[in-house]
């Protein structure tokens, strides 16, 4: 269910610390995030985001998604002015849609 507490959710934890650890082995990873197909809720090193406009499948990079394996946008500047290039890919498990996964990187050593 969309904004309910997870608190007790050991897979959602376990999500959140995995995504956690993903982010502080390497500065140049902005954020590991997973996006849900059930909720439709965000999830990144900074928890879940539950805003009731923000709804994954709404975002303009959704359909290009699902359209493709990998997904990745041109790069841009991040809300720090970084220039960052987002990556994404679909999740499946048994063949059914459970939502994305991916990450912002850091460009600043590339350019």
């Amino acid at each position: 269910m969309r904004a309910a507490n997870y608190a007790d959710n050991r897979t959602v934890v376990t999500l959140l610390d995995y995504i956690s650890q993903i982010a502080d082995q390497d500065p140049l990873i902005v954020t590991p995030y997973f996006s849900s197909v059930v909720t439709h809720e965000y999830y990144d090193k900074f928890g879940r985001y539950i805003e009731n406009d923000y709804n994954v499948s709404q975002r303009p990079w959704w359909n290009d998604l699902l359209k493709q394996n990998l997904y990745i946008e041109d790069p841009q500047r991040d809300l720090s002015g970084r220039l960052a290039l987002a990556m994404r890919q679909p999740l499946y498990r048994n063949n059914t849609l459970i939502g994305s996964a991916g990450m912002d990187i850091q460009m600043t050593e590339f350019t």
